[in-house]
């Protein structure tokens, strides 16, 4: 495909893959693949959708297999709930395996409070040489509807939590799901740590991600509106456990980069 207008000499956009992991969520994932088709298909991008299935009890797959029919749309499932974090892994996995310079992997939630229309900003911000680009509601022009004030308190505990003892250069919003990644560089991880990669299973696994790629990736941020109040389905955040599992991914990331120093040398 032509390069992108704004594409540095070094960096076009090959193929754009998103990646979305769903648990039942049959009330927004038509509407979601039909927004995502769109935002990209008015970009002229190359770009196919992952729909990670993971053991929904309603119609999720089938309503994805249905709205994707005659699109770029990949509808898999796990056998049994396997929760979010082996989810995600699923997904980025499958679609980093054959990944060629120029491939961009984008995961968001398939709840519809995460817009696609954020993801030309994105690009662009790949584009400019970024390796990870966080949709953040931490950024100048960001803003959150329809969470309660509880949460919000509990999101901006999780913020400053994350930064004083992780420190990612450039991310300020370490949990939010809304993330593009150099497919590439994914592929790499995977390759390299297998399924040692993301061990949390839960929530926190964003977190994870973020923090064994730091030392690994240019992390940028772009501003968006998270609508929490366009949420369908019901949250199956369970709070303080996620909470105890930020705990535990903080050890994980310094375990993990302890092995990677060891196995340099």
């Amino acid at each position: 495909m032509d390069a992108i207008v704004g594409a540095t000499p070094a960096r076009t956009i090959r193929h754009l893959e998103v990646v979305l992991p769903a648990f039942n969520e049959s009330r927004s994932i038509a509407d979601l693949i039909g927004r995502l088709v769109e935002v990209l298909g008015g970009q002229g991008i190359d770009y196919g959708i992952l729909v990670v299935d993971d053991g929904s009890a309603d119609s999720t797959a089938a309503d994805a297999r249905r709205a994707g029919e005659g699109l770029p749309v990949r509808v898999v499932s796990n056998e049994r709930n396997m929760g979010l974090g082996r989810t995600i892994a699923r997904g980025m996995r499958m679609a980093s395996e054959n990944a060629r310079p120029g491939d961009v992997i984008v995961t968001l939630d398939a709840d519809l409070t995460q817009d696609p229309v954020y993801i030309p900003s994105m690009v662009e911000a790949y584009l400019s040489g970024c390796d990870i680009v966080i949709a953040s509601r931490f950024r100048p022009g960001s803003q959150v509807h329809g969470l309660s004030a509880f949460r919000k308190v509990m999101t901006a505990g999780a913020r400053v939590g994350c930064t004083i003892a992780l420190n990612v250069p450039g991310a300020r919003d370490y949990s939010c799901g809304f993330r593009l990644y150099d497919a590439t560089l994914l592929r790499e991880m995977f390759e390299r740590h297998g399924d040692g990669f993301v061990s949390q299973n839960g929530f926190a696994c964003m977190v994870e991600i973020l923090g064994k790629m730091r030392r690994h990736a240019r992390v940028c941020e772009v501003p968006f509106e998270l609508h929490y109040e366009a949420k369908r389905s019901a949250s199956s955040m369970r709070v303080w456990r996620t909470v105890g599992q930020y705990v535990d991914v903080v050890r994980e990331v310094h375990r993990f980069e302890a092995a990677e120093r060891k196995a340099r040398r």
